[in-house]
């Protein structure tokens, strides 16, 4: 049994590719939220951050980008009216959204806690 199990977690590694996001040519956008725009935005599977005052904020990379235009959706780039990805200082509230965070963003925090502390911290994704 032991084999076996041995044998499939090997022929997964092997011949499944293992994709890397990177985080680093991600950027934050926002889109003006009506039915129409956001039908479209569940069916593309981006990442969605929050939505504030009638607008959606989403994390996307360059091939999200061109989704985006494909489907003739407007957006506002907003990277840079949240703080950057490595703040000088701890904060109580957490990531540019608050308490809350996207799945993308956990991801991205707990790699960076591995990076950072790799003796006593190790993340394993499912």
């Amino acid at each position: 049994m032991k084999k076996a199990i041995l044998f499939i977690t090997t022929f997964c590694l092997v011949f499944l590719p293992l994709e890397a996001q990177d985080y680093w040519n991600t950027e934050i956008i926002s889109v003006e939220k009506d039915q129409e725009t956001v039908k479209k935005l569940m069916e593309m599977d981006l990442d969605l951050l929050m939505e504030r005052n009638n607008r959606v904020y989403i994390i996307v990379g360059f091939n999200d980008f061109l989704k985006l235009q494909k489907e003739n959706i407007p957006y506002a780039l907003e990277t840079f009216n949240f703080y950057p990805y490595k703040q000088k200082e701890v904060s109580l509230q957490g990531g540019i959204n608050g308490r809350y965070h996207s799945y993308a963003e956990l991801e991205r925090e707990l790699l960076a806690l591995q990076d950072s502390y790799s003796h006593i911290a190790r993340a394993n994704s499912a």
